[in-house]
């Protein structure tokens, strides 16, 4: 029997400006799409692939502003956390 990975939550803070926050969801997503796991934006009840380029792009302009959770279930999910936090906190350096 296969023993199932465990869900690896961290909330992240989306800028409020519009050209940052487009630069910042490109970069998150390209780096989703180098790891493994699985690995969602969520926002409440809304659940969005990381990896899919027009949804999740779409869906962090949206929440502008707002944090957001990154949810990775995998094998590389600390690496995952610790590289795609230092994405959203580059872009919340230049964010006022």
């Amino acid at each position: 029997m296969q023993e199932e990975s465990k869900e690896t939550r961290v909330s992240v803070f989306i800028p409020r400006d519009l050209l940052l926050s487009r630069q910042m969801a490109r970069a998150a997503v390209t780096a989703a799409q180098q790891f493994q796991g699985d690995i969602d934006f969520c926002a409440g009840a809304i659940r969005i692939d990381a990896k899919s380029t027009v949804m999740a792009t779409v869906f962090l302009e949206v929440c502008r502003g707002r944090k957001v959770e990154i949810v990775i279930k995998g094998a590389d999910a600390e690496r995952v956390i610790r590289h795609m936090t230092k994405v959203f906190a580059q872009s919340v350096m230049f964010d006022s």
